[in-house]
């Protein structure tokens, strides 16, 4: 029984410590989203992001992970 407490505490441990790294992260690409002066300005941004994204997710996953990625994201 103490065990699965203590694997539990430790899921909840590193899932706070990603959820601080992540909002560490995203500071500056919310910096960067309140810089932009229009709703063009916004999209372009996010394209930007997004062939970044695929870019960087390709790189560790190859091409056929990340669009085995991109399709389960749009199945939910």
């Amino acid at each position: 029984m103490d065990v699965k407490l203590g694997e539990q505490s430790k899921v909840v441990e590193m899932s706070d410590r990603l959820a601080k790294r992540a909002a560490e992260l995203a500071l500056p690409i919310e910096r960067q989203i309140m810089m932009c002066d229009s709703r063009e300005e916004t999209l372009l941004f996010a394209c930007l992001m997004l062939d970044k994204s695929k870019t960087i997710i390709e790189s560790h996953i190859g091409e056929t992970g990340r669009r085995q990625l991109f399709i389960m994201g749009d199945e939910v």
